[in-house]
């Protein structure tokens, strides 16, 4: 075992990485990072994910090679949907705030009246 702690994927993923002496292209890693979990009895399957398009035939997997600027026409988070305000229902529409301030000085002018 590699480590005490950790998950079986990043274990399988450390072993594959340190399995060659050269960048491996980036379909033969993942083969090896699946075998790794395989010949341990897991059944995941390893998946990568960029924020970067980029073509996969050519280029080798590498921790630290290959490190290329950020070249999306827009950088962040894009906004899918309009997120609305909460309504504030105690000014909107219903009794807020004055409106139960009045409404509790009447009552106690009528109470102050009656008795």
């Amino acid at each position: 075992m590699l480590f005490k702690t950790g998950g079986a994927m990043t274990n399988a993923f450390i072993r594959a990485y340190q399995s060659s002496r050269t960048p491996l292209p980036y379909h033969e890693f993942m083969q090896r990072v699946h075998g790794e979990l395989q010949s341990r009895g897991f059944s995941q399957r390893p998946q990568l994910s960029s924020s970067q398009a980029f073509n996969l035939g050519g280029k080798k997997f590498s921790i630290t090679d290959g490190i290329v600027a950020n070249t999306n026409p827009q950088v962040g988070r894009q906004q899918r949907r309009k997120i609305r305000p909460r309504r504030n229902f105690g000014s909107a529409g219903g009794i807020g705030m004055m409106d139960g301030m009045i409404a509790g000085v009447v009552g106690l002018s009528l109470l102050d009246a009656i008795f």
